[in-house]
């Protein structure tokens, strides 16, 4: 049986204080990379290197259509965060995997953090996008 899945029902949930006030579905693309760090160092005594890896957290990109005005919230929400006046404001980026065997796994990047929110107008036909890359400590894998 042909298992391959295709990325669907991806959210970006906004958390304040403890509960969602926003989500955003309108997803194009979702990416999530485990940063590890592979060191390897040589000992004059020894003929083999001896390797190691860290684990540096996760980093990953989301693309979302404007297709809601809420979505200036939260933009206006991650603004205020980084200017340290709107504290306790989590981002939290789910994403759900349907296999067609019925099983089901989810993604949960969790309290992330964002570099620049471009927000974009290629040409009159297009809709409107913006692109983010976001780092966090911690992501969750759950088979449902």
């Amino acid at each position: 049986m042909n298992n391959r899945i295709k990325g669907q029902d991806t959210q970006i949930f906004l958390i304040f204080n403890g509960e969602i006030v926003n989500t955003i579905t309108a997803i194009r693309s979702f990416e999530l990379t485990v940063l590890l760090k592979h060191e390897e160092e040589m000992y004059l005594g020894e003929t083999k290197p001896r390797t190691d890896e860290t684990h540096g957290g996760f980093s990953g990109k989301v693309e979302f259509v404007h297709d809601d005005p809420d979505v200036f919230d939260f933009v206006t929400a991650i603004s205020r965060r980084a200017r340290k006046r709107q504290p306790g404001t989590r981002v939290n980026i789910q994403s759900t995997l349907n296999y067609p065997d019925g099983r089901r796994a989810r993604i949960m990047a969790l309290d992330c953090m964002f570099a620049d929110i471009p927000i974009s107008f290629g040409t009159r036909a297009d809709y409107g996008t913006s692109s983010l890359s976001f780092s966090c400590n911690e992501a969750n894998y759950s088979t449902l």
